[in-house]
C-alpha cells in the first residue's frame, strides 16, 4: 500500500491500479510482468478513501493558508 498514490485510484470505476512496489530505497517498478495489475474496490474502502480524500484536500487547503 505504500506506493499506492491518488493517481493509482480510479473513484468512477472503483478500482486500484498497483504499478510500483516497495523497495529498499524507495519505489520501483514490480518485479515481475504480473505484479502490474488493477484491484477492485470494496464500497467500504471506496467510503473510507472518498472521506480521506476530501480530509486531505481540506488540510492542505488549511495549512497554505496565511
Amino acid at each position: 500500500m505504500m506506493g499506492i498514490t491518488w493517481n493509482d485510484l480510479d473513484f468512477k470505476a472503483k478500482s486500484i491500479t498497483i504499478n510500483k512496489a516497495r523497495t529498499r530505497t524507495g519505489l520501483g517498478p514490480p518485479k515481475s510482468d504480473n505484479g502490474y495489475r488493477k484491484v477492485s474496490m470494496n464500497n467500504e474502502l471506496y467510503s473510507q478513501l472518498k472521506i480521506y480524500k476530501a480530509w486531505c484536500i481540506k488540510k492542505k487547503w488549511e495549512n497554505s493558508m496565511p
